[in-house]
């Protein structure tokens, strides 16, 4: 990826900030006690929804300690969310549920009930040492933020980097806090790691996110979160997140100092969001939606436009660090500062009614797709016509995506429906890269239908078709797509089973994909009962990031374990449970910036908190001195300065009950 010079803030004046493109090293509806609160009440409870409840046994985990080796520990029961796989949705108990979804009855619903296992293991965390004003500015709310592995810290801050991050919460108030915040999930610079999430120095607003705060002083329903997406298919280049608000209010969330856009669309009314997925690299986000008017499951297709920071499509050509487009291309390949998002239409999901979750992937490889594009986007206006032929047969023919498959899962109706984006990414590139006057009708860029980009009313053609949707013998409760390479995706389900299912021609640019191809190709365990969250794994020394879809790491909320498996093997490689960790939902990996800092990042519900460990060792990019690769690097201890397998970096508080999380490589 195309490496430049990072502009900066004036809160950041005093600090040189190195772009941090990605280098060589870096790759039931069965509602679980309606009233219980804080993860639901156990199982039953099921009265809400019409629905007879049982309750299934989970098996046992092993944990491991800090030397290596833990006791056995018994899982909680967890709900069986339906009695058998003929029941009926109650209209009633649907509406019901709707506006509960992002609230604690909607989580213990979705995410399944707070482990009760007990964990003794408490692993080391490294003490917290403020950094000086000499290398450090105050921030505006006065405060500094802190560095734990390695030193002796210096002045310069070059060759830093850092990792911006948003978490979604169930706010103690929603009134006064939108549920969604922006932290500092990991950063190094003056020879040293910041392994700890912070509120970060660059904002005096602190733990709340500054784009949600705007918006609700706007009038608008920014708060209540349901869920939240961001694209992983451009590593260090997806720097905002895609919030799903309970309202129906879609909108970004703030990246970083240098990605300060703001936009938001709103679904139909009725529409309840549930889960949000962005493709590869952010041309558009997917959002599951309950219709809870006509009780039917439906997924939302929002096309999304990149600029560079602070620009907005009546001025995108503001400034040029960033690389970016300076026109507005909604559809198309971007960094993920998103200036212009519009609802385009729905997916009707025929055979589902009650999605809980998406994931989607286009297939393109960045190393060896995306890398293709002969120059940065701000050079490559399309209405100059060679820059437009360029990307029809010249050099940057493989730089953007051209099919794409979706899968989303119903916790309740045991169902896994997959959807084929090729219509979708064929329509695009053929107004985008055929003929002129096509090209021509996406210069009028508006919310009206026919505007670009058009309605699925305006244009049916684009609109993409289901595949399949399978049964599941157990509810679902995660799924993931992978990005690129091997067409797959993975489906966890309640009891502990990771499902992987190949997806065929689908991803390929010219063969044509048919649904025999998408069947189950093999299951394995070992990953701990009610599995809620599936994360993609970002760190492997010199692995050129093709580890991301070779291994998934897996929070399993009923045995309060967090499991980093190879998906090829089903093996299991390390396993994370600390008494720290007190009802671990969902994680995220961090990536890195030359620096390879295997830092994962979990959203711990009724800890009220997002907590960071590292699970490996931390080589500082070689500008540095300390934790260098040469010399074995920064291994994770123990108190007594011996191996372990974890460290705890310790713990951002938060205003309320985190269960999402997703950060980003900051530019």
């Amino acid at each position: 990826m195309h490496v430049k010079t990072a502009q900066v803030n004036q809160r950041m004046s005093t600090l040189k900030v190195i772009n941090t493109a990605i280098l060589p090293w870096v790759a039931a509806i069965a509602l679980v006690g309606c009233g219980g609160g804080g993860g639901g009440g156990g199982g039953g409870g099921f009265s809400a929804l019409g629905l007879a409840g049982t309750t299934a046994a989970t098996g046992t985990s092993t944990g491991t300690g800090s030397t290596g080796t833990g006791g056995v520990v018994a899982g909680p029961a967890q709900p069986n969310d339906i009695a058998d796989t003929s029941f009926t949705i109650s209209p009633e108990s649907y509406k019901a549920m709707a506006p509960q979804l992002s609230k604690d009855a909607g989580i213990a619903y979705r995410y399944g009930s707070a482990s009760t296992a007990s964990v003794g293991t408490e692993y080391f965390k490294r003490a917290d040492i403020e950094f000086t004003a000499a290398q450090q500015p105050l921030a505006g709310n006065g405060t500094r933020t802190h560095w734990q592995v390695g030193g002796p810290p210096t002045v310069s801050a070059d060759w830093y980097f850092s990792i911006m991050a948003n978490a979604a919460f169930v706010a103690d108030n929603p009134a006064t806090s939108p549920g969604v915040s922006v932290y500092q999930q990991l950063a190094a610079g003056n020879n040293v790691l910041s392994q700890r999430p912070e509120v970060s120095w660059i904002y005096p607003e602190g733990i709340v996110d500054p784009n949600a705060a705007n918006f609700k002083a706007q009038g608008l329903a920014a708060n209540n979160p349901v869920a939240m997406g961001r694209c992983a298919g451009r590593p260090g280049w997806c720097v905002q997140g895609i919030v799903a608000y309970q309202s129906g209010l879609i909108a970004n969330a703030r990246g970083s100092n240098n990605a300060l856009n703001q936009v938001t669309t709103q679904l139909e009314a009725g529409m309840v969001p549930t889960g949000v997925a962005v493709t590869n690299s952010g041309e558009f986000a997917l959002v599951t939606v309950w219709d809870s008017v006509n009780v039917r499951g439906r997924v939302a297709v929002i096309a999304l436009a990149g600029l560079c920071n602070s620009c907005t499509p009546a001025q995108p050509a503001k400034e040029t660090f960033w690389g970016e487009w300076n026109a507005t291309y909604p559809g198309l390949q971007n960094l993920g500062n998103y200036a212009f998002m519009k609802v385009v239409g729905y997916i009707e999901l025929p055979d589902m009614k009650a999605p809980t979750e998406i994931s989607a992937t286009t297939g393109v490889n960045p190393w060896t797709g995306y890398g293709q594009t002969t120059a940065d986007r701000d050079s490559l206006n399309l209405s100059t016509e060679s820059n437009r032929q360029s990307f029809i047969s010249g050099g940057n023919v493989n730089a953007y995506a051209k099919t794409g498959v979706a899968v989303v899962i119903s916790k309740s109706e045991r169902k896994a429906t997959f959807i084929d984006l090729k219509p979708l990414f064929a329509y695009y590139k053929k107004m985008y890269f055929g003929t002129l006057s096509d090209f021509n009708q996406t210069k009028n860029v508006g919310q009206a239908a026919n505007q670009w980009p058009f309605t699925f009313a305006n244009t049916a053609e684009q609109v993409p078709t289901i595949i399949k949707t399978v049964s599941l013998a157990n509810a679902p409760t995660a799924v993931k797509a992978s990005l690129w390479n091997t067409p797959r995706a993975w489906i966890a389900t309640q009891d502990g089973v990771l499902h992987t299912f190949g997806l065929g021609n689908y991803l390929s640019p010219t063969a044509t994909g048919t649904a025999s191809e998408v069947v189950e190709t093999g299951s394995f365990g070992g990953i701990g009962a009610n599995p809620t969250g599936l994360t993609y794994f970002r760190n492997t020394v010199g692995n050129a990031g093709n580890d991301i879809n070779n291994k998934l790491i897996v929070v399993s909320r009923g045995e309060r374990k967090v499991t980093w498996v190879d998906v090829n093997s089903g093996a299991v490689e390390r396993t994370l449970q600390d008494k720290n960790l007190i009802d671990p939902i969902t994680a995220d990996d961090n990536e890195g910036g030359g620096t390879y800092a295997p830092v994962i990042s979990i959203a711990d519900y009724n800890g009220k908190a997002i907590s960071n460990y590292r699970y490996g060792v931390l080589y500082l990019h070689p500008g540095f001195a300390a934790c260098q690769q040469t010399a074995g690097g920064c291994p994770t201890i123990n108190a007594s300065g011996g191996a372990a397998p974890f460290e705890f970096g310790g713990s951002l508080a938060l205003p309320g009950k985190a269960f999402m999380l997703a950060g980003s490589n900051v530019p």
